[in-house]
């Protein structure tokens, strides 16, 4: 290139070089101009350029735009005279700056040929004497076209479900579902309708590529690894719902937009992305109950409720049927006192001995959603939904009320999704039941019950002024359910009830001011296990084990409480493990009180022998926590509240205290931490304690103060600061592979051996539950088994806190996480924390 800085130099020459476009079919660009370059003066009869063709017959070439699968490029050097006399090919040099396919030389170098293209840029330089031309090329994937389709064959359609194998996730082959899968897995069975695609074959890397619909209704992630490029979903965004993809006319129109390094490529056509038929619910407000699909209506409609819709009861007697309340909607119960659902099969059979506003019975791939009431004009629904031996479906946004019995009841329905539900003064009974998940469960004035219930997963729950016990477990057969993350405040009797229950799990709960005891495991309860828990301000003992045996106590802080923190009546076999947290209760001078059975697991009254700060000195086998004395709540929660912006109650910016009966929005806070209860003295105190039914009740927040030196940022040792959570650095010492918690044995699936129950028992391969005591899964992300437990091979969340407030903000991370090496460990995590703790 000296030689091109030394021509321009000695004679201050340019070059007019000319454009031309040609071969439209082949996508290419040719741009070209007079490109005769300056002869002195003496020399001025020739001139020389690159063309198209060798006889001069072609146009002349300044750049080049391809694309890449364009034909190869023919270039020649000619002559011509100043009258542009073609006079000959001649001979030049010719070399290539940059990366974008491959310049052969022919001829002698008369002649240039450009193969093997690639995407990319740069410029063909020729060389002739004194002369040079420089011709700019770049090279352009080609034209994409985008179209959104459904990710599986057999998920086309809304509540088309598809089994969830391991088969990569962008397998479009994926079986579907046939309703009799045993959800053992928690999400065996998906709503396929949920996943779209955008398949981009002519893109081998996801690199710089993003994309976005154009109603936000999905996060979309990308998938390189099948040759080209997929963008794919996995499940609506938590603020939508299907009430967000239809209108009154039909599913609404959307498109995909593809971006690389945030510039805009391509988009799809708008237009609608399923095909179930969508109509409105027909009318019965003054007539009776109605089985859905309503006359020639198809087995998988959408049906809505447009506006306050009064209905005396609908039966969803069909697989696949849909029923949402739009936007500012809601289907209310009539006044029709006419029983229209049958308790033993959830059917309009000619038998029926309920009223239900919405009941279903032996159904499948079901969607509900909107905002259902059973008080009418002249009686109250029994249940607002009633479900009778359902499965696979989805309740999701659902808002329920004034039901006389339970708000939602679940009856033999199995593998069912429960997700964003609020159950204003109405219970949730989950009966004889296997295998739902319930995820972001909010109850005000009602409680969850688990009657005969086994292996449910619930997560993110809030009961608040329950009217008796605020989570109860029933009988024995109330077996191996898994809870992560609640809150349980101002019961009218017990926080959390266990009768009978068996091996159920519960962690990172925060139970405050309840009216009898926090915890009361009682009657033949065996191996339930409590894992980082705080339980304040219980009318009577904080827990209180009667009967039964081999309860677990994992991380708990059982402080303020009226009587002892820690009451074992009866049980045997008993376990106190990692840390305890005691205070002196209120007005008592115990903080362990045991009625001597064989083995209570802790030493009575003081907690182990010495009863001194840091102590592990219990006289019973099998507990080994280190004692943390003299704990108090009265400054560890930010308590009271004046306002809350988002609560629909009237006057409740005043004070944050309203009049009970008043009271019209009982689960709708700023944040999910924020409940009604009583106010009464400062906490903690006995007028605090039990269901705010009378005079005026007040919000409280439940998250810890930044300031709080008892619960925040202590879960390591109860004492002391954990050590710091470093983002690419190392993880906190409070959640390393070594620090976890055995739960029970659990048979493993899908390897041809058992019924794949999860329960172990003779002849199936099983191994032991094994958790981290300061983390939980990470949900909906595809990764875990979606208990909620952190377990190996699976993305969580840091809990540096006891209870329930692990912190908020924006999730970070993840840290370097250390694989345990004993017997008991848990291996390849991605940890994360929120960036935030403490207010």
């Amino acid at each position: 290139m000296k030689n091109v800085a030394l021509y321009l130099f000695r004679t201050s020459i340019y070059f007019v070089l000319s454009t031309l476009i040609i071969s439209c079919k082949l996508n290419t660009n040719i741009e070209t101009t007079s490109n005769e370059q300056p002869i002195p003066e003496a020399e001025k009869s020739i001139l020389y350029s690159i063309e198209t063709t060798a006889d001069g017959s072609g146009e002349k070439v300044q750049s080049l735009s391809l694309i890449t699968g364009s034909p190869d490029i023919n270039l020649y050097a000619v002559s011509r005279d100043e009258d542009q006399s073609f006079l000959g090919a001649i001979k030049v040099k010719w070399s290539m700056l940059g990366s974008f396919g491959q310049l052969n030389i022919l001829q002698g170098g008369q002649q240039a040929l450009l193969t093997n293209l690639i995407v990319g840029s740069g410029s063909i330089v020729v060389e002739h004497e004194s002369n040079i031309i420089i011709i700019q090329v770049s090279v352009l994937p080609p034209p994409i076209t985008l179209a959104v389709e459904a990710l599986y064959d057999n998920g086309q359609d809304w509540n088309d479900y598809i089994k969830k194998t391991n088969s990569p996730i962008v397998d479009n082959t994926k079986p579907a579902c046939i309703g009799t899968e045993n959800n053992s897995s928690i999400a065996s069975c998906v709503n396929g309708g949920v996943f779209r695609a955008v398949r981009i074959p002519s893109r081998i890397s996801c690199s710089n590529l993003t994309g976005e619909d154009n109603e936000a209704w999905f996060d979309w992630y990308c998938d390189d690894s099948t040759g080209g490029v997929i963008f794919y979903t996995q499940s609506l965004r938590s603020n939508i719902g299907l009430k967000d993809l239809i209108s009154t006319s039909g599913w609404k129109t959307n498109f995909f937009t593809l971006y690389e390094s945030s510039q805009f490529v391509a988009k799809s056509d708008a237009d609608t992305w399923w095909g179930n038929s969508v109509k409105s619910l027909p009318d019965n407000s003054s007539g009776s109950a109605i089985n859905l699909p309503a006359g020639t209506d198809g087995n998988n409609t959408v049906y809505f409720a447009n506006g306050i819709i009064t209905s005396s009861g609908y039966n969803l007697n069909a697989d696949k049927l849909s029923v949402v309340t739009l936007e500012a909607s809601e289907l209310k119960y009539s006044s029709n006192l006419n029983d229209n659902c049958h308790s033993i099969n959830g059917e309009l059979d000619g038998s029926e001995d309920l009223i239900c506003l919405l009941s279903s019975g032996g159904q499948k791939f079901l969607w509900i959603e909107g905002n259902f009431k059973s008080n009418g004009s002249g009686s109250n629904a029994d249940h607002a939904i009633f479900f009778y031996n359902v499965s696979h479906s989805h309740i999701l946004n659902v808002v329920v009320s004034g039901s006389v019995n339970d708000g939602i009841r679940f009856l033999n329905s199995n593998n069912n999704r429960l997700k964003n539900l609020q159950l204003h003064s109405d219970p949730l009974l989950i009966e004889t039941s296997y295998y739902n998940k319930l995820q972001n469960i909010k109850i005000g004035q009602g409680n969850l019950n688990l009657k005969y219930a086994k292996w449910n997963y619930i997560y993110d729950l809030v009961i608040a002024n329950s009217t008796s016990a605020g989570l109860v477990y029933y009988f024995d057969a109330a077996e191996a359910n898994t809870l992560v993350k609640g809150l349980v405040t101002n019961s009218n009797t017990s926080g959390n009830h266990n009768l009978d229950g068996v091996e159920n799990i519960t962690t990172h709960f925060t139970i405050a001011n309840s009216g009898g005891y926090g915890i009361q495991e009682q009657d033949y309860h065996q191996g339930n296990l409590y894992n980082n828990l705080i339980v304040t301000n219980s009318g009577n003992e904080g827990i209180y084990l009667q009967a039964g045996n081999s309860t677990v106590l994992s991380n708990i802080a059982t402080v303020n409480n009226n009587r002892a923190d820690l009451y074992n009546y009866s049980e045997n076999f008993t376990k106190i493990l990692n840390t305890l947290l005691v205070g002196t209760g209120l007005g008592v001078n115990y903080r362990c009180q045991n009625n001597i059975p064989a083995n209570p697991g802790f030493d009575d009254s003081t907690c182990t022998q010495s009863g001194t700060d840091g102590s592990v000195d219990y006289s019973y086998a099998g507990s080994n926590a280190l004692l943390r004395i003299d704990k108090s709540a009265s400054n560890s929660f930010v308590g009271w509240v004046s306002s809350d912006n988002i609560n629909s109650t009237a006057g409740v910016n005043s004070s944050g205290e309203v009049a009970y009966n008043s009271i019209t929005d009982w689960v709708n806070f700023d944040n999910p931490f924020r409940t009604w209860g009583k106010k009464g003295s400062t906490f903690p105190s006995s007028d605090n304690r039990g269901r705010c039914s009378a005079g005026n009740c007040q919000i409280w927040d439940w998250r810890l103060k930044a300031t709080d030196t008892m619960f925040l940022n202590k879960t390591f040792d109860g004492s002391s600061i954990n050590s710091n959570f470093i983002v690419g650095g190392s993880c906190p010492n409070a959640v390393n592979g070594d620090l976890t918690q055995v739960g029970y044995s659990r048979e493993i699936l899908n390897d041809g051996v058992g019924d794949d129950d999860r329960k172990c028992e003779a002849g199936e391969t099983c191994e032991m539950d094994t958790f981290l005591v300061n983390a939980i899964e990470i949900l909906d992300d595809f990764k875990g088994d979606e208990d909620g437990l952190c377990e190996s091979n699976e993305a969580c969340l840091y809990t540096p806190n006891y209870g329930v407030y692990q912190g908020h903000g924006s999730m970070e991370g993840p840290c370097n996480f250390t694989d345990g090496v004993g017997i008991n460990k848990v291996i390849n995590v991605e940890m994360f924390q929120y960036n935030q703790n403490g207010i």
